[in-house]
């Protein structure tokens, strides 16, 4: 699963993690890979650590438009949760 987007406020990115939470107790062959940067991004791998999902979610950070292109070709579902 991928997102692309700003890690700033009021983007809902922590209800995106809650709810892999539940998707990663369920499937174990799932990865949230988050890719963008912003003020948010130290609060987000915060909470990633205090819900134990460091092997599940990967921050990547800012990635170009190419870079982009091939994770979003890679990933099985692109989510929104703006």
């Amino acid at each position: 699963m991928g997102y692309f987007a700003n890690l700033n406020p009021g983007k809902r990115h922590k209800v995106l993690i809650a709810a892999m939470k539940q998707i990663a107790d369920e499937m174990q062959d799932v990865t949230l890979v988050l890719c963008g940067a912003g003020p948010d991004e130290k609060k987000l791998r915060t909470l990633v650590r205090e819900l134990g999902l460091q092997d599940r979610v990967v921050l990547c950070g800012r990635v170009d438009n190419s870079r982009a292109a091939r994770l979003m070709f890679a990933m099985d579902v692109l989510v929104s949760c703006s």
